[in-house]
């Protein structure tokens, strides 16, 4: 019997071993039992995984794990808030969007903003502020 309910969760991708040993790890929404799959930028070994899926992790497998469960939690709410699902409304509500960038300022910006890059050196924006207003660079796309 297929449901009319969206779930959510994150799974080893087993279908796409790398050659380190590491599974990448894969948000799963299921909807009448249609399977999407979407990437996490996470990898886990198949021990890693079963420490995570135990809860018994600790240190760096310990934040992995927390985060598998926020992206959980999060996309079960997104599925949850979707009157009539689609996988089509799930990646608009769910998904960043994109932001318009019409210079090098605003690329780095939006970059920094959205949390793609936390450990930027404070050093990076003092450069880049010495670029001139509106200044694009040919090797960016925009």
């Amino acid at each position: 019997m297929k449901k009319n309910l969206a779930t959510a969760s994150v799974v080893p991708d087993k279908r796409r071993g790398k050659n380190d040993g590491c599974l990448p790890l894969k948000l799963r929404i299921t909807f009448k039992g249609e399977r999407k799959y979407y990437g996490t930028g996470m990898d886990a070994t198949e021990e890693e995984w079963q420490a995570i899926q135990q809860k018994v992790a600790k240190g760096e497998l310990k934040k992995k794990s927390l985060a598998v469960a926020e992206i959980e939690v999060n996309a079960q709410k997104c599925c949850d808030g979707i009157p009539n699902f689609s996988f089509v409304q799930f990646e608009k509500e769910f998904f960043p969007k994109k932001l318009e960038v019409t210079d090098l300022k605003t690329a780095f910006a939006s970059y920094t903003y959205r949390g793609m890059c936390r450990y930027t050196h404070p050093c990076a924006s003092v450069a880049i502020g010495k670029f001139p207003d509106g200044w694009v660079c040919p090797y960016i796309p925009y």
